[in-house]
Parts: structure tokens; C-alpha cells; sequence
């Protein structure tokens, strides 16, 4: 069948079975290095709730947090924990 077909076509032909592995090869390692950056990033942004309290400054918290708060159940909830 090859033999009747255009010689253009039939390099074509012959030549994509080759590079198709070629690409998936590439397109799955660019997958994998993506994700392994994207685990690199939340190791370093991603801290539990615990560590965030820990490090907060409350003195300042209160300052900034009471003085732009406009929920008066959330500032009174707030001002009883933090009491």
C-alpha cells in the first residue's frame, strides 16, 4: 500500500510512529517537573493553623484587626478569646 502513495505522503507516514513516542515522552516529563515544582511551592507556603497563631503578633493583631473589623459578633467573639 505504501508503494502507491505519494513519496511525501510516505515519508510522512513512515517517519510519525517515531516521533509520537518522542512527544509523549516529552509532555509527560514537563508534567512530572510541573507538579514537582508545585510540591516544592506548597512546602514552602503552606503552613498549618497552629504554626500561623504561634507567630502572630497579638498586641499588633488586635490594633490592626479592631480597627478595620466591621463585624461587631466576630470583634466581640474575638475580644473574648484573645482577653
Amino acid at each position: 500500500m505504501l508503494k502507491r502513495l505519494p513519496a511525501e505522503i510516505r515519508k510522512e507516514h513512515l517517519l510519525f510512529p517515531f516521533f509520537v513516542p518522542f512527544f509523549f515522552f516529552v509532555f509527560v516529563q514537563n508534567v512530572f517537573c510541573i507538579i514537582k515544582i508545585l510540591v516544592e511551592v506548597k512546602q514552602i507556603t503552606h503552613h498549618s493553623m497552629m504554626e500561623i497563631l504561634k507567630t502572630i503578633d497579638y498586641p499588633q493583631f488586635r490594633e490592626l484587626f479592631f480597627a478595620s473589623s466591621k463585624d461587631e459578633a466576630m470583634n466581640a467573639y474575638l475580644k473574648k478569646v484573645l482577653a
